[in-house]
This record gives C-alpha cells, sequence and structure tokens, in this order.
C-alpha cells in the first residue's frame, strides 16, 4: 500500500525583509584585520587573504565573480576561477569568443568580487583587463583537462590580466561593525583609505 505523500512545508506569511533582516550573518570567532597595519601594496594582501581562504579548507576558495559591460553599456557578471595572482594583478581565462571576450574587446574595464563567507572576509576589484601573452593562454588551455580542453577553442582560449586600479577590502564583524579599506592607484602609486562600515 503506497503511503501518502508528506504535505510541503508551509511557506512564513512574515514578509521578505522580516524574514531576511532575521537570518544569521557572521558568526563571532572571525579572523582580526588590522587595517593599520595593512602593507603599501594591496596585491600583497590579496595574496595573504587567499592563502587564508585555502589554508581554512574553503570549497571554491578561487571562485570570484567577474562583471563587464557590454559595448550597449549592459552589465553582465559570471563566476570563473582566479587562475594566478601576480605583481600585476589578477589572472583569469575564457575565450576571446565568448560573450565575457566579446564584452571585454568592446571595453576592457572590468570587476572582480572574491567573497569568503566562511571567513567574513570580500575583496572588490575594479581596473582594465587586458589579454595576456600567447604562450600563457596556450599553457593554460593545456593545464586544463582532457574533457576541459574538448570544449575550448585552443586558438580562442586566452588568459586575461586584470590590472586594478582599485581594491577594496572588507572584513565583517559579528556585530556588524564592519572594516573597510580602500586601495586606489594615483599616478602610478597606492594611496589607502578606511571606509565607513
Amino acid at each position: 500500500m503506497d503511503r501518502p505523500l508528506p504535505a510541503p512545508a508551509r511557506a512564513s506569511s512574515a514578509p521578505w525583509r522580516e524574514r531576511l533582516r532575521a537570518l544569521p550573518v557572521f558568526p563571532a570567532d572571525l579572523p582580526p584585520f588590522d587595517p593599520d597595519a595593512a602593507p603599501d601594496d594591496p596585491l600583497e594582501l590579496a595574496a595573504t587573504w587567499l592563502s587564508a581562504a585555502i589554508d581554512a579548507g574553503l570549497l571554491q576558495p578561487h571562485a570570484a565573480t567577474w562583471s563587464t559591460v557590454d559595448a550597449d553599456a549592459a552589465p553582465s557578471s559570471r563566476t570563473l576561477i582566479l587562475k594566478d595572482l601576480t605583481p600585476e594583478g589578477f589572472w583569469f581565462a575564457t575565450p576571446s569568443d565568448s560573450p565575457m571576450g566579446v564584452d571585454l574587446a568592446a571595453n576592457p574595464h572590468l570587476a572582480a568580487h572574491l567573497y569568503w563567507r566562511e571567513l567574513g572576509r570580500q575583496v572588490r576589484v575594479t581596473g582594465v583587463a587586458e589579454p595576456g601573452p600567447a604562450e600563457v593562454s596556450r599553457a593554460d588551455w593545456l593545464a586544463r583537462s582532457e574533457a576541459a580542453r574538448a570544449e575550448a577553442d585552443p586558438d580562442t582560449w586566452t588568459a586575461y590580466l586584470l590590472r586594478p586600479s582599485a581594491i577594496e577590502y572588507f572584513a565583517a564583524s559579528a556585530s556588524r561593525s564592519h572594516l573597510r579599506l580602500r586601495y586606489r592607484l594615483v599616478d602610478g602609486a597606492w594611496i589607502r583609505e578606511r571606509l565607513a562600515a
């Protein structure tokens, strides 16, 4: 004899604003961050935070959201893996004829966002993207799995470098007294400034 299916859970009748506001956000044991002790080079801090996320065993600590604007100024975002972090900036890869590649050809301005919720940390990057050397793109394509290579054209596979003009670091607090530190590139030098939470 078939058993009756359980009744579906009833949706809360509370307004979304109340339901969302009541959700827990950050744990109490977040890693500390002292903006006054941050290095002069923002890419050094990016490496430190990325290493902390990897060492914490977070799932996909190198996943980033990348946002472009097309020729008609329509924004678009997608999640791609950060491929490298060098003194020049942040690297990712995509086919040059993909929607992202087409966007970058029309408008190279790009934003990236890394978010490690378990650590209460996020990094926002804005700047200009440029194709890297052909040998870097080729090496990245060859490093992909056989199945992934079968789905990508080596002739269009392109490693891009996001050269940052601004990087903002956000460190959450369980009390929501968050810390924000922004670096801006001004006349070839990085300027640091604390921002309101």
